[in-house]
């Protein structure tokens, strides 16, 4: 969806964050600074050949997810944007 699809739907424009480090210790960092960061969405593979979802998924479930301070939404990544808005 561009970002002024986004901005006429929702009224905010987005922002791409480009960080260099560990993924998780990033994007923890990352929700800790955004103060407006109210929920970590994130998309997990839906491969019918590969039973991984993800690294950071992965991550969360196992060890991460008790260290942030928003709940996190785990949706399969074969969402259409239709389905994810009715979710929001």
């Amino acid at each position: 969806m561009p970002k002024t699809a986004i901005l006429e739907s929702t009224g905010f424009m987005p922002v791409l964050q480009i960080r260099e480090g560990e993924i998780m210790k990033e994007l923890k960092n990352l929700i800790d600074e955004e103060k407006n960061i109210n929920v970590l969405v994130i998309a997990a593979n839906v491969d019918k050949k590969d039973n991984n979802p993800g690294p950071i998924i992965n991550s969360l479930v196992s060890k991460e997810l008790s260290n942030f301070r928003v709940p996190v939404m785990i949706v399969p990544g074969n969402f259409s944007n239709e389905h994810i808005a009715l979710l929001t």
